[in-house]
């Protein structure tokens, strides 16, 4: 199987092309189900992941994948006058990190990357361990201090609250991190109750909010999914700025990435519904 990966990582191209592209769909989808760690480089660093973590192939195809984010932090450091403060929440191997690093290395002051999944943290700490702006917490996050449903795997790139046993989980502001510009969530279907347990934080910071919205995957772990815009509409945020899954503004779609901009940042959503910095900037892969 890691040779039929690394033949299909080093062919990828290939799937721009009409007959052949359908060829290595059908070939890929042979290593959809294993887990085995493979070596490959995201964004210029040299990682290792699951076999069929979906990210490597998704920001090739994609060139706008994660754009919001990019320019999320560029307009904050403008904004600010100096480098800027990101909580990665959902950071999975490290793959979010690292684009932010390879794009905006100059305007981080540091990320830190929230995992409550074992076995990504151990390839986000892999990944991620060398880079001095990095730091990680091995926590899963809720509303408040209550046991949740564990995390499993619902396909190669993400996990989800939907597992028979339970877990302990802790709400965001119990991890006491302080001056925060950026706050992105990727938690399929959790990111509302972790902005209930992100409330004190979102008040005295007022971060920009990078969230997943996906009713779908709200419904499957029984939250509702107009439950992130009432909380941060509450604190002063009115602007939502929608992009479909590939980073494409506007685009509607069931599944979306929502920037929230808080009141006192209202001067850059033109920039960041533009996104030409990230545009301009963005590494490929």
């Amino acid at each position: 199987m890691k040779l039929l990966f690394y033949i299909l990582k080093s062919t990828w191209l290939f799937t721009q092309l009409p007959v052949i592209g359908r060829i290595w769909w059908k070939l890929y989808g042979r290593i959809s189900k294993c887990a085995d760690p493979v070596r490959i480089k995201i964004h210029g660093y040299h990682c290792i992941m699951p076999m069929n973590y979906t990210y490597w192939i998704t920001a090739r195809l994609y060139k706008n994948y994660n754009n919001p984010l990019v320019e999320a932090v560029y307009q904050a450091y403008k904004l600010k006058g100096g480098k800027v403060n990101v909580v990665d929440i959902g950071a999975a191997i490290g793959d979010t990190a690292l684009l932010l690093m390879a794009n905006c290395r100059e305007m981080i002051n540091w990320i830190r990357c929230v995992e409550g999944d074992k076995e990504f943290y151990r390839y986000l700490t892999e990944n991620t361990g060398h880079i001095k702006e990095i730091r990680r917490d091995l926590q899963e996050l809720s509303s408040s201090r209550e046991l949740i449903k564990s995390l499993v795997k619902i396909h190669g790139g993400t996990a989800s609250s939907q597992g028979e046993s339970k877990t302990s989980a802790l709400p965001f502001d119990d991890l006491f991190i302080e001056n925060i510009d950026i706050i992105k969530i990727d938690c399929d279907g959790y990111d509302g109750k972790i902005l209930v347990g992100a409330i004190e934080t979102i008040k005295k910071y007022k971060p920009i909010i990078v969230f997943e919205w996906y009713p779908e995957l709200y419904k499957k772990v029984a939250h509702d999914d107009r439950m992130p815009d009432r909380i941060v509409k509450d604190f002063g945020y009115n602007i939502f700025i929608p992009f479909n899954k590939y980073g494409n503004y506007g685009e509607d779609t069931e599944y979306l990435d929502i920037v929230a901009i808080p009141d006192k940042s209202n001067a850059i959503i033109n920039d960041i519904t533009a996104c030409n910095f990230a545009k301009q900037r963005r590494s490929k892969y």
